[in-house]
């Protein structure tokens, strides 16, 4: 073949522009011209790389993924500044173990077992908010779970804060400290449930459950729960007896979720 057919051969395939066909020259460059020093071969390799790779419309969307990758990365880096200067709300709701007794008449300070008081009794809390708003305590309730040696089940009480106890409002980085009173307005012990066994210590669980609302209306609920131990001071059946709730370090916490809380009456 002479060497004006290469020449004019080199030059169509130069020009080649489709990318099936840029392709398959390419890989059958080395079986259809063996010659290294063909410049069919090199025609080839300038078209793929030319034609192909670096053709407006490869170029145009090379440009376009790119401005997709760096839309997506700026929104990331958006997110977490926004996360690191306007964090998402973060509400505790915290319990003192000691459960003080106030001041009662001896005539009203005995107790008959398994009753422990609570009543007659000031629970300390403490709610907190962290520096994205601020947070409204609208309940809180409490439930009693009486339980004797044997592991049954067999008194339920449910209590709530007393009117008079005024809920606190929780501003931004703050912790309100709070001395609830409760007053029980329901029994809910199972219909079936059975009677307590008489050898051996009962013991009382104690579940919390606080609902709040923050400044966009939104509910927000938090639970949490600790045995009640009866510190016997010699007056064990008494309302004078310390309670003290079973939990770590000084003080019971719960953070607050989106959402209602719980039922107490639910069983189980």
């Amino acid at each position: 073949m002479d060497s004006e057919h290469i020449e004019l051969e080199s030059r169509l395939l130069r020009q080649k522009h489709r990318w099936v066909a840029l392709v398959c020259n390419f890989l059958t460059r080395k079986t259809k011209y063996p010659d290294p020093s063909d410049p069919r071969r090199s025609a080839i390799a300038k078209a793929l790389w030319l034609n192909l790779l670096f053709s407006p419309t490869t170029v145009a969307g090379g440009g376009l993924a790119i401005a997709l990758i760096t839309a997506c990365l700026l929104f990331q880096q958006n997110q977490l500044l926004q996360s690191s200067l306007f964090p998402s709300p973060k509400f505790t709701a915290m319990v003192r173990p000691m459960i003080r007794a106030v001041s009662v008449t001896p005539t009203a300070g005995k107790l008959d077992p398994p009753d422990i008081g609570i009543e007659g009794r000031l629970v300390e809390c403490a709610f907190a908010a962290n520096d994205a708003g601020a947070l409204y305590i609208a309940t809180v309730n409490l439930k009693l779970a009486y339980i004797d040696c044997a592991g049954n089940l067999f008194r339920e009480l449910v209590f709530e804060a007393k009117r008079e106890t005024q809920l606190p409002v929780v501003a931004k980085s703050s912790i309100v400290p709070v001395e609830l009173r409760f007053t029980k307005f329901g029994d809910i012990t199972p219909s079936d449930a059975p009677p307590p066994v008489d050898e051996g210590p009962y013991r009382v669980n104690a579940a919390f459950s606080f609902s709040a609302l923050d400044s966009s209306g939104e509910i927000w609920s938090a639970m949490l729960d600790a045995d009640v131990i009866v510190i016997d001071g010699g007056e064990a059946d008494t309302r004078k007896a310390a309670l003290y709730l079973n939990g770590s370090d000084d003080a019971l916490r719960a953070e607050f979720n989106r959402g209602v809380p719980p039922s107490l009456n639910d069983n189980g």
